[in-house]
């Protein structure tokens, strides 16, 4: 659990560092416009029709398309 809580807590570090967040953002959204936009359509859409569990997928699915994934700390242990 203290693993994912720091992976977490490394990923949303981005917010604290507001010229790298909007750097990051803005490469992303043109590198992945359409899947992006697609994103915001489904999230508008699942809220309109009450599908809040999947509005949340797809507010889930935004940010890993606009800021990118959530890297487990484990993925790197074989580094140590």
């Amino acid at each position: 659990m203290d693993q994912d809580l720091a992976a977490i807590e490394a990923w949303a570090s981005i917010f604290t560092d507001p010229v790298k967040l909007t750097e990051t953002l803005t490469k992303n959204y043109l590198l992945h416009k359409n899947a992006i936009n697609a994103d915001v359509t489904a999230i508008t859409t699942d809220w309109d029709s009450a599908d809040y569990f999947q509005c949340g997928n797809d507010i889930a699915q935004l940010c890993i398309d606009a800021i990118g994934p959530i890297t487990p700390a484990q993925a790197f242990a074989f580094l140590q």
